[in-house]
């Protein structure tokens, strides 16, 4: 009796088809295909490994592998859109560069002042060699100016330890005068100098002539200081010195050394200014512009005649 209540048990469980109470619909079960159903133990890939099992691959596999597929086929094509975009700009940038070329244009790289680049300033590879000379003593000339106004705010300062009454008024003019006059010296009149010079412009060397005699009367301003109400100590010059020694040696010392460096540069300016101008007549800039002037002249009297004549119709 164990032995067939053990045979019949092997018998249900080796025939599909035997009708038990329990399992009636088996074979209506997603899960068994060909009468063979996954074990406990292997699962899917038992229904994998089974030669028989011929039905569609179970829905959770199919969940494990179609999103990592279809994501990664996206970012292929993404990655390829991306490089076709930058072998399209590369190639638009190289036209557009070749093009420059072809026309005489070549970008300047900004590469001055060192630490924060806002101008392209090459005086060997810009400038001619017959006006190299005469740029680089204006640039000089500005350095100059430069050294005298960080001097001039140093001498300022060196008044705040003192009672004087304009002190405090003197010392913010020092300021307002460095951080007005370097910039504006380097584009009133240095880069005008520099781009004539590159360019060979009478126009930007009248404009530097200009500009740069405002700068020679500002330095013998300076030289000379003259003491104004509230900025009488902002000039390092030598109506200023005599009276700091007044206050101290050591501020009367700084003042006297203030003059003197304001006092060469005076000089330098005027030589720097006559040595320009004897560039600019050597070179027959002289004459252009007065033909220039002339020229402007007639265009304008044209015009006029022509206005009038319009207006009279």
């Amino acid at each position: 009796m164990a032995t067939g209540g053990w045979g019949g048990a092997a018998g249900a469980w080796s025939n599909p088809k035997t009708s038990t109470p329990e399992h009636e619909d088996e074979d209506d079960s997603p899960h068994v295909q060909n009468g063979v159903a996954p074990s406990a133990t292997t699962g899917y890939a038992g229904a994998y490994a089974n030669p028989q099992y011929n039905g569609p691959p179970p829905a959770a596999a199919t969940a494990f592998t179609t999103p990592s597929t279809s994501v990664d086929v996206n970012r292929e094509a993404l990655l390829d859109k991306r490089e076709a975009e930058l072998r399209a700009k590369e190639a638009e940038l190289r036209a557009l560069e070749q093009q420059l070329k072809d026309t005489g244009v070549v970008l300047k790289k900004k590469n001055w002042p060192i630490c924060y680049p806002l101008v392209h300033h090459d005086i060997p590879g810009d400038i001619p060699e017959n006006s190299r000379r005469v740029v680089r003593e204006i640039y000089f000339c500005w350095w100059g100016l430069v050294t005298c106004m960080l001097w001039n705010f140093f001498c300022a300062s060196t008044m705040l330890g003192t009672n004087n009454t304009n002190r405090v008024a003197s010392w913010f003019l020092s300021i307002f005068f460095a951080v007005l006059g370097i910039p504006l010296s380097f584009w009133g009149w240095y880069l005008s100098i520099y781009d004539a010079a590159a360019q060979d412009s009478t126009f930007g060397y009248v404009k530097f002539f200009l500009c740069f005699a405002i700068n020679c009367l500002w330095c013998i301003w300076c030289a000379v200081g003259p003491q104004l109400g509230a900025a009488s100590w902002s000039f390092a010059g030598w109506l200023t010195a005599f009276p700091g020694f007044g206050e101290s040696t050591f501020i009367g010392t700084v003042y006297i050394v203030g003059a003197a460096i304001w006092s060469v540069l005076s000089v330098y300016t005027l030589w720097c200014m006559k040595d320009a101008y004897l560039f600019f007549r050597g070179k027959g800039g002289v004459e252009q512009a007065k033909q220039e002037a002339a020229l402007a002249a007639f265009r304008a009297g044209m015009q006029n005649q022509q206005q009038q004549g319009s207006q009279r119709v």
